[in-house]
C-alpha cells in the first residue's frame, strides 16, 4: 500500500520536483498539494504543474484529512501550520 504524501510549497520549484518524483514512484500516492491561499496556482492540477500529466490532485490551501507523511518546501511560517 503506497504512503499518502502531502507536499507543502507544492507549486514551487522543489515542490513540483517532489511531485514529479512521487508520481512516478509506486511507493507514494499524492494525497495533497498545498500552497498559500493567494498563490496563483491554487486550483491547478499538480501533475500538470510538475510536467508529468494530469493527476487529478489540485493545489489547495487546506490540508487533506488523511496523510501518512508530509514533505515541506514552504516558508517558515507555513511550516508551523504543517506541524499542527
Amino acid at each position: 500500500m503506497p504512503a499518502k504524501l502531502v507536499i507543502t510549497g507544492a507549486a514551487g520549484r522543489m515542490g513540483k520536483r517532489v511531485a514529479a518524483l512521487a508520481a512516478e514512484d509506486e511507493n507514494f500516492e499524492i494525497a495533497g498539494a498545498i500552497e498559500r491561499p493567494e498563490h496563483p496556482d491554487v486550483g491547478k492540477d499538480i501533475g500538470l504543474l510538475a510536467g508529468v500529466g494530469e493527476l487529478g490532485i489540485n493545489v489547495k490551501s487546506q490540508y487533506p484529512d488523511d496523510a501518512d507523511l508530509v514533505i515541506d518546501f514552504s516558508e517558515p511560517q507555513i511550516a508551523e501550520k504543517t506541524l499542527d
